[in-house]
């Protein structure tokens, strides 16, 4: 039995990645690694899992999740494309209920039951950035399912788009075509980065109306600012125990990276952002 399962969502650098590692080390939470996403033929690999509760190795598995560390042979929570694609995913298009399909449902749920049994743990939580324009299928898939939606400045995101050169290689699913065909039908790279942000914002504030009580929305500066206070918040909505010994492995605040837009980008670039995407920083509050 899958049993509320949360999925995690926000455009792409918006730091859903970050709170999903900190919540991955939580002990009631299983999650895809990159180790069954590498084989995912072989069901039992989730049991690797429980390298997470073997004593000092466990500690020394959680802090390399909570500070990112990566290499082939360190379990990690990873998007797992492979996962969803073997079963029936697409994530270069939008998709909603009306495309639910069986089999996808029964091939998903087969995988997530299987991480549920081999990594012994209770519930589990994704994060997949194509959750975005998906969420509505999964909520037919699962209606009990949860969803907290990260928000973090659009400016902010759209620099870190820019700097992973992701344009060449991206799927816009608000367009179904790539993200390079595109770029010269805009002011730049970084505008094209900002309307990206802009529709995985617009789609998901429609969240609120259509998941009720099984939405929660946070904001990224919050989240670097108070760790401990905003997980917090996630756990008592996805009713999971907020005990001091996960606690003791997350740090109290992390890093802030939302001004170095300002460093980064030409007075031309700020100006086609603030064309673009002014009208929603506006609206979610963020100046100037």
């Amino acid at each position: 039995m899958i049993d509320r399962p949360v999925f995690l969502l926000g455009s792409g650098r918006s730091g859903t990645t970050i709170l999903y590692h900190l919540l991955s080390v939580h002990p009631e939470l299983c999650w895809f690694s990159n180790i069954s996403n590498r084989v995912p033929w072989l069901s039992f690999m989730p049991i690797a899992h429980r390298l997470l509760d073997s004593g000092a190795r466990g500690e020394r598995v959680k802090q390399n999740i909570i500070n990112r560390k990566g290499g082939k042979l360190h379990v990690r929570p990873v998007e797992a494309e492979t996962l969803y694609g073997r079963a029936g995913f697409r994530h270069d298009i939008k998709t909603t209920e009306d495309d639910y399909d069986s089999n996808v449902n029964r091939r998903f749920r087969k995988t997530v039951e299987s991480h549920l049994r081999w990594a012994g743990r209770p519930r589990f939580i994704s994060k997949q950035t194509a959750n975005n324009q998906r969420y509505r299928l999964l909520n037919r898939m699962f209606p009990d399912a949860l969803f907290v939606h990260l928000i973090r400045d659009g400016r902010a995101v759209a620099n870190s788009i820019r700097g992973q050169r992701w344009l060449d290689s991206m799927d816009l699913w608000w367009l179904e075509d790539k993200a390079h065909k595109h770029v010269d039908q805009y002011d730049g790279p970084i505008e094209l980065c900002g309307l990206h942000w802009q529709r995985n914002l617009e789609e998901l504030l429609l969240a609120k109306d259509l998941l009720g009580e099984r939405y929660l929305e946070i904001r990224y500066e919050d989240l670097i600012d108070d760790v401990h206070g905003i997980v917090k918040q996630v756990l008592a909505f996805s009713d999971l125990d907020a005990s001091a010994a996960y606690f003791s492995f997350l740090p109290e605040k992390l890093p802030n990276m939302n001004n170095k837009w300002r460093d980064d980008l030409s007075q031309k670039q700020i100006d086609a952002l603030q064309r673009v995407i002014g009208p929603s920083l506006q609206m979610l509050g963020y100046s100037a």
